[in-house]
């Protein structure tokens, strides 16, 4: 060999030595990226929740539409009246608002919610521990003047609407692992975190 060729072929192998170093490199990183995706938007979704809502930014997660789709939980577990009757003279003075999407039936005098059962049903798991939690720390044994945690028993108070709140996260986050698991059965690991 020449000397220039000599240096042509250092060349192609140190190119080809940079170009298999980077493309590690990025393997790692997405290899990395994809490991822990589920963990760090876990960390960002609560990151965010705190924010807004115990920083007072938003109004509490039970709100607008919201509450026709929750509206169920209390009516049926707390008052134990599927007409929403005692729901409206309970929490809204005889008479629940209509951007609720619950709405008075003039023909039958009776409530109708326009939303249906499912999403209270996905709901139920957290709305039962903050039932418990709400329960429990209405009578603590050794409650003192600044104890400020015994809140009603109405479904809307602060345990309610956080986990509310915190049953959206939850069933973000498992739709998120349930689609990367299946986005991984048939594309590269690179197109599946571009796409989440």
């Amino acid at each position: 060999m020449t000397r220039d060729e000599d240096r042509q072929h250092d060349a192609g192998q140190n190119g080809e030595c940079v170009n298999g170093n980077e493309r590690r490199l990025s393997t790692r990183l997405v290899d990395f990226a994809s490991r822990h995706f589920i963990f760090a938007a876990t960390v960002l979704a609560l990151l965010v929740y705190v924010l807004n809502y115990m920083g007072h930014v938003y109004t509490p997660p039970i709100r607008s539409d919201g509450v026709g789709y929750y509206a169920y939980l209390p009516a049926y577990l707390i008052h134990g009246d599927p007409s929403f009757q005692e729901l409206a003279r309970v929490q809204y003075d005889g008479r629940i608002p209509e951007w609720t999407g619950i709405t008075l039936c003039p023909a039958t005098g009776r409530y109708l919610d326009q939303y249906g059962l499912g999403v209270a049903l996905m709901m139920a798991p957290f709305f039962l521990a903050a039932h418990g939690v709400t329960w429990l720390f209405r009578y603590p044994a050794m409650a003192g003047d600044g104890y400020h945690f015994s809140y009603p028993l109405d479904g809307f108070s602060p345990f309610y609407q956080h986990a509310a709140g915190l049953a959206g996260l939850f069933y973000l986050i498992a739709g998120l692992f349930v689609l990367k698991l299946v986005l991984e059965r048939y594309f590269s690991k690179g197109v599946v975190l571009g796409t989440l």
